[in-house]
């Protein structure tokens, strides 16, 4: 007998996802149960002969109903007195006479993921493909942060990699257990118990390559370059492995002594003396090799040097170029008042201490300086450095070398340029005032070279823990010497940034439009649009009808320069989509007056300020197609008369009407945020 090729129910094709397919004629004695509820929950008659299909979807859909009716028809079950005692005791009134029909207990101070495997645990990652999650990963959530995560669950390969796991404690959770998650919970603390002996270090082929990476951070063959490079552990240990696997266990994890003692099965005073021992190791071994002026020439610096980087500001192929910046690591309130005062950071408001990295252009980390006190500036810090007559500095580089700086160093620009280097920092105006398009354009080629600095700076807390943690003052005097470990790992463990796909062609873009002006922005302020309403008229940007060039998302990066911009793109769409549901731009009617372009115009509000909303306008050419039809732009925010490269507001535009709009669904970023926040109508507060 041939058999249907879609589901009675809803029509869905059994040869597209014929995985999710349950035949009817395979329901053995639940074959009445679905003839009647098929004839309840449809309003047609469907003959039922054996042959019919239902998709899997329908199919939960009908074994839910059939259960509930099941449910209902069983007698109320009366409370006993134990379980009276037990709520008693809890402080809650025992629930007489009524049926628990979820089977689901709720357990206080426990939470857990979806139990899905239809996408990554991370409710705001949409990546793909996922992987199952390890044993020692779901051990190690429920075991420090009291998160369950059920055996269906999947991650995808970034976040497993990036051991970001507190993530999950911020996200929307449930807490709502059945028996079934109790008993994987109960079997998984008991794996955890039985394994807990099995990380040795010592014989490191016996451990998965997965779970070193989770602890460590490294593989197998790093860490045994690692071992190499440290002689003096072998000298002064005669368990060098352990000792150092414990020691980056320490920095990776940032988990408390007592718990690591605990899982190497040591007291806490042999483990601080491990630590201790490793750390001083390191410093005398291996640090050098990775950390300072003395491993590296000048010349293997100027190969550092990308290539973007090297046409906007290196000159000739002998020129340094440099990214500076401090970072933060925050640390308790003292007793000793002199340290409580220099740590406070008004900007903060917290007490901290700030490191100083200075970065190749391929992230490299070149030296750490430090710590400096929260109440000293990057410019004071930087004079401090050029004006030391001892500084190593000098010898190492040479007049024109480059430096590339945010506007915080703006008071130490004539101690750099006294000694002949070449400081780059993006201009800036007073507050209200726009950047022309020389100066805008400048701050977005300083911004496409500064980037790796802050990266690495993220690098530091993303993936070693233990600089994430408020420091205690106890543990400050190692601070330092365990962040100058770290940057040598990153640097002997790490492969740097390479040139994007996209390096020559960007190139292309900044040699063509360096010295245009923006004539659109001339426009505007010369007819004073943004102060006109009648000129324009409103359209929906959703509608398919509205003609706007389609761009794929290597054109979109093109056209910014990058993706960081796209990516915020994401969230201003999501805010202009949220009132209504429509993305609502303006059309201007006198074509004529633009040489018969398409002139539109775009409300976009700013992400800081409520009551601040930047019209962003953007002429296209409806002759031509692609990136080219779009002709110019230009924005009433700070950076909008940049022609290299766009600035946010625009390319949120640009994101949806090309791009986004034409996609079957538009992930909306963090969305289970918008539940957390009790609204409240301040027109009814009295």
């Amino acid at each position: 007998m041939e058999r249907q090729n879609s589901c009675v129910l809803c029509s869905r094709s059994v040869l597209r996802r014929r995985k999710h397919i349950l035949t009817v004629h395979f329901l053995g004695k639940f074959r009445d149960h679905v003839e009647l509820l098929l004839q309840e929950i449809t309003p047609r008659e469907i003959p039922f002969d054996g042959s019919r299909s239902i998709c899997h979807a329908c199919w939960v859909r009908l074994d839910s109903t059939l259960r509930s009716q099941h449910r209902q028809n069983e007698p109320p079950q009366r409370v006993t007195s134990e379980q009276r005692q037990q709520a008693e005791d809890a402080g809650e009134e025992p629930n007489e006479g009524q049926q628990d029909n979820t089977g689901f207990i709720s357990v206080q101070g426990y939470s857990r993921a979806s139990n899905t495997a239809r996408r990554c645990l991370f409710q705001t990652c949409r990546n793909i493909p996922t992987h199952i999650l390890p044993l020692y990963v779901k051990f190690y959530v429920l075991h420090t942060m009291n998160f369950y995560i059920p055996p269906l669950a999947r991650v995808c390969h970034s976040h497993l990699q990036r051991n970001d796991w507190e993530e999950l404690t911020t996200q929307g959770q449930m807490h709502q257990f059945n028996g079934t998650h109790v008993l994987d919970m109960m079997n998984l603390y008991k794996w955890g118990l039985e394994r807990r002996n099995q990380l040795d270090f010592e014989n490191i082929n016996s451990i998965d390559d997965n779970e070193l990476h989770f602890w460590t951070g490294i593989t197998k063959n790093q860490f045994n370059t690692i071992l190499q490079l440290t002689p003096s552990l072998h000298n002064r240990t005669d368990r060098p492995a352990a000792t150092l696997g414990i020691y980056l266990t320490k920095i990776r994890t940032g988990e408390p002594d007592e718990r690591l003692a605990t899982k190497f099965q040591m007291s806490r005073r042999t483990l601080e003396r491990k630590i201790r021992l490793a750390r001083e190791c390191l410093t005398q071994d291996f640090v050098p090799h990775f950390l300072g002026l003395d491993h590296i020439t000048r010349e293997e610096a100027v190969a550092r040097n990308l290539c973007i980087p090297s046409h906007i500001f290196g000159g000739d192929q002998n020129t340094v170029i440099l990214v500076l910046d401090g970072t933060y690591l925050y640390v308790q309130k003292s007793s000793n008042f002199l340290f409580q005062r220099i740590t406070y950071s008004l900007h903060k408001f917290r007490n901290l201490v700030k490191p100083f990295l200075i970065v190749c252009t391929d992230g490299y980390i070149l030296d750490v300086l430090g710590p400096y006190a929260a109440t000293t500036s990057d410019a004071t810090i930087m004079r401090t450095i050029m004006e030391h007559e001892d500084s190593p500095w000098h010898w190492f580089l040479r007049p024109n070398d480059v430096f590339i700086l945010d506007r915080g160093f703006r008071d130490s620009i004539s101690s750099i340029q006294e000694f002949g280097y070449n400081p780059q920092m993006p201009p800036s105006r007073s507050r209200g005032e726009q950047l022309t398009t020389e100066e805008a354009n400048k701050s977005r080629l300083i911004t496409m070279t500064r980037w790796v600095v802050e990266t690495m700076n993220s690098r530091f807390k993303k993936d070693f823990k233990i600089f994430r943690h408020t420091y205690f003052n106890v543990s400050l005097p190692n601070m330092m010497v365990d962040f100058r470990i770290t940057a040598a790992l990153i640097n002997a463990t790490r492969r740097p940034y390479e040139d994007s796909i996209f390096a020559e062609q960007f190139i292309n873009i900044i040699n063509e439009n360096i010295n245009r002006r923006n004539e659109l922005a001339e426009y505007v302020r010369e007819h004073n649009l943004n102060m006109q309403r009648v000129a324009f008229t409103p359209i929906d940007a959703s509608d398919a009808a509205f003609d706007f060039p389609q761009l794929s998302y290597d054109d979109l990066t093109l056209f910014t320069l990058g993706s960081y911009h796209l990516r915020i793109a994401r969230s201003y769409v999501h805010e202009q989509l949220r009132p209504n549901g429509l993305y609502i731009v303006e059309l201007y009617r006198h074509q004529e007056s633009v040489n018969n372009r398409t002139l539109i115009r775009g409300r976009i509000q700013s992400r800081h300020i409520r009551s601040k909303k930047y019209y962003t306008y953007i002429l296209v050419n409806p002759t031509t197609e692609g990136r080219e039809s779009i002709e110019d732009y230009y924005c009433s925010c700070i950076h909008g008369r940049r022609t290299i490269g766009c600035c946010a507001h625009i390319a949120s535009m640009v994101y949806f009407l090309s791009w986004a709009r034409h996609q079957e669904q538009i992930d909306t970023p963090a969305r289970f945020l918008d539940d957390t926040i009790v609204p409240v109508d301040i027109d009814h507060v009295e």
